[in-house]
């Protein structure tokens, strides 16, 4: 994450003081979190001699989770139990057997260092300066190299959906309506908002809520269960080093927990599937690169029954819902705004068909996704 001119929210450093008197902090914004306030922490030499909660670190990452998303403000309130989710998250995470299998591709994640829920202030190593995953690619990377750091994220993501029964440790209601509330009920307005006929867009939202009843009916039964990211987009991977060098981790664990298989992979490739519609060809180049890369090395690690029919059919209407969200969510365009008429009436579109070809979709076996992106040009 890079630094931000952002002003400071919280009062990070009276709250570390308490937690290890014998430093001084110096506190800077990063920018890319949207629903904690996120900061980097300098830490001066000790000014005693203690048994130090950092290590040999001279600067850590914290997070205050407030009581509603952070980028939108207090009409959006968010349960601060997200924090404790990441904790734990972490905290799994590090586990010896579990860090070695996860990380023996090379790709890393924030170490726990303290979590005070009293406070809602977590603390974590800090991953060094290192760009999204979105941004890395707009950036020109060889395409060697972008293919390189796909199959790395994509053997990681299959590598982390492991089947421990975790569903008691993570289940986090106020998760649970978050994503109703802002990736589910919004479908149906946000395909009219891209000129869809009505009627289709009130259709295309009841896939999307029975998908979703569905896939939390089987989870309590706590069948299918797998332990994921469970907000899977470019900005929760980060890529930092030199291209001889590659420094890969992934980010941002509120909403970790058992998810069904495919959709962290299936998210992430609807947010791909956007910028490669919205970018210059050198960047579509690189984003096609990337995705193939990770879907074929997902599919060649994950178990075989992840790719069952039901679960596939569910990454595609997940594929499809994710585009017609963000579509109108995010900025694709820099203010182009003949452009964003046009192609969001395109992209709505697309992402409709995604969802009512879904269950046919999920019967084709192969790599997922690999016959969209391999036929964009």
């Amino acid at each position: 994450m890079a630094a931000a001119a952002l002003p400071l929210t919280h009062d990070f450093t009276s709250i570390l003081t308490a937690f290890d008197p014998y430093h001084e902090y110096f506190i800077s914004p990063l920018s890319g979190g949207l629903v904690n306030f996120t900061v980097r922490v300098n830490i001066s030499d000790a000014t005693g001699e203690h048994e130090c909660p950092f290590g040999s670190a001279y600067s850590v990452v914290a997070k205050h989770a407030p009581a509603y998303v952070a980028s939108i403000g207090e009409s959006a309130p968010f349960s601060q139990y997200r924090q404790v989710i990441e904790a734990r998250a972490l905290a799994l995470l590090s586990q010896p057997s579990i860090s070695a299998y996860i990380e023996s591709n090379n790709v890393t994640f924030p170490k726990l260092v303290h979590h005070d829920p009293g406070v809602n202030v977590l603390v974590m190593s800090d991953l060094g300066d290192a760009k999204t995953l979105d941004k890395w690619l707009v950036s020109g990377p060889e395409i060697e190299v972008v293919a390189k750091v796909g199959a790395k994220f994509g053997e990681f993501l299959a590598r982390l959906d492991n089947t421990l029964n975790l569903f008691r440790h993570f289940d986090n209601p106020s998760i649970h309506e978050l994503i109703f509330g802002y990736a589910i009920a919004p479908v149906e307005g946000h395909l009219l908002k891209c000129g869809y006929d009505p009627v289709g867009a009130a259709f295309v939202r009841q896939l999307c809520i029975d998908m979703h009843e569905r896939q939390q009916a089987r989870l309590k039964r706590f069948e299918g269960g797998v332990f994921g990211i469970g907000d899977s987009w470019p900005r929760s991977f980060l890529v930092g080093g030199t291209e001889c060098d590659l420094k890969l981790s992934v980010v941002d664990w509120e909403f970790a927990g058992m998810i069904s298989p495919l959709i962290d992979i299936a998210q992430l490739c609807a947010h791909l599937y956007l910028l490669y519609q919205t970018s210059s060809p050198e960047v579509k180049s690189r984003v096609k690169a990337y995705t193939l890369a990770m879907a074929h090395a997902h599919y060649a690690q994950a178990p075989e029954w992840h790719y069952k029919a039901e679960y596939r059919a569910d990454a595609w209407l997940l594929f499809g819902r994710e585009i017609i969200i963000n579509t109108i969510e995010m900025e694709w365009w820099d203010g182009d705004e003949s452009r964003k008429q046009v192609e969001t009436k395109v992209l709505g579109e697309q992402g409709a068909r995604f969802v009512k070809d879904a269950k046919r979709r999920g019967n084709e076996g192969g790599v997922l996704f690999e016959d969209i992106f391999d036929t964009l040009r």
